[in-house]
């Protein structure tokens, strides 16, 4: 469980003020995060993917990828290999790979070739867009070398493969990797799950990112309708997230559980489950503006909680 801050109406403003409060998130814990009473129908957020936009890259011929986080030894040489830019950017990108070598070796005179096609299922062996020729030089210590190409933000499938070679032209090694652009689309829906609830009980929702962007998450709480106007329940909302491997980190095209919890004083009314999370970019270069857009709020259906 991830405790996270609170939000408080103060006197007639209905916005929300974000409080950190480590003390009384702290309470909130030790008071209820050993007693989590759940709904009686809990309903279920299990889908990992609910858009698989790597499906169409699936289809295709394999090509053998880089592995990640390991060394490779090309020609008794160790070396690091690894891809530059994410694979389904939104925008224009740069896309290739990276190599670096071990700090204590000598950088080899290697020959590296790469070309860049745009490609797509009906037609895999796809259309030759640019070539890039590299020399690596023998230098001392760690020098990452590049071989990369600048990929428009037209909606394409592109396929970029590198060879690499010795100075004698014997081949090392070498690697594919496929890229998807994507159109811009932000699209995450909050959908409550279980229920009925309780005074006592967490809430729990499905969130769900159809869109193409990532979004980083903020807080989760609970909202009680006051007249026409909903109000945080005040009480230190709390969020749980239920992924393993991504921690706070909605990714397009995954779902993802989280919770707000329904403080035991909550008296009788109607209720619903608020989110917010910022967008973030996981590429490099033009997409960085994703950073720049807006918080995004999230609200679920309503629900009633009945008086004692």
């Amino acid at each position: 469980m991830v405790v996270n801050v609170f939000h408080v109406g103060v006197g007639g403003d209905t916005g929300r003020c974000r409080v950190a409060a480590a003390a009384v998130a702290l309470v909130a814990v030790l008071v209820f995060g050993g007693m989590r009473p759940r709904a009686a129908a809990a309903g279920t957020c299990e889908r990992e993917t609910v858009v698989n936009y790597r499906a169409p890259l699936e289809a295709l011929p394999h090509v053998r990828q880089a592995p990640r986080d390991e060394r490779l030894t090309l020609g008794q040489i160790q070396v690091r290999v690894a891809k530059t830019g994410y694979e389904l950017p939104t925008g224009a990108s740069t896309q290739g790979f990276r190599l670096a070598f071990r700090t204590e070796s000598v950088t080899p005179r290697w020959e590296l070739d790469a070309e860049l096609r745009r490609v797509s299922v009906a037609f895999p062996k796809g259309h030759l867009l640019a070539t890039r020729h590299l020399t690596t030089k023998r230098v001392h210590g760690e020098r990452p070398e590049e071989l990369t190409f600048p990929i428009a933000s037209r909606p394409a499938i592109y396929r970029i493969t590198m060879t690499i070679a010795d100075a004698r032209g014997r081949r090392l090694g070498r690697f594919g990797r496929y890229v998807r652009v994507l159109p811009f689309g932000l699209s995450p829906t909050l959908r409550l799950l279980g229920g009925p609830y309780r005074p006592g009980e967490w809430v729990d929702g499905c969130l769900e990112n159809r869109g193409v962007v990532a979004l980083r998450f903020d807080s989760t709480w609970v909202e009680r309708l006051e007249g026409s106007e909903w109000r945080p329940v005040v009480l230190a909302p709390q969020y749980r997230i239920a992924v393993s491997g991504v921690g706070e980190t909605l990714l397009p095209g995954n779902a993802e559980l989280t919770s707000g919890y329904l403080p035991p004083n909550a008296g009788p009314g109607t209720y619903r489950l608020a989110w917010t999370g910022s967008p973030f970019s996981l590429g490099e270069g033009s997409s960085r503006w994703i950073d720049s857009l807006p918080p995004v709020e999230l609200s679920s259906a309503s629900f009633e909680v009945a008086g004692p």
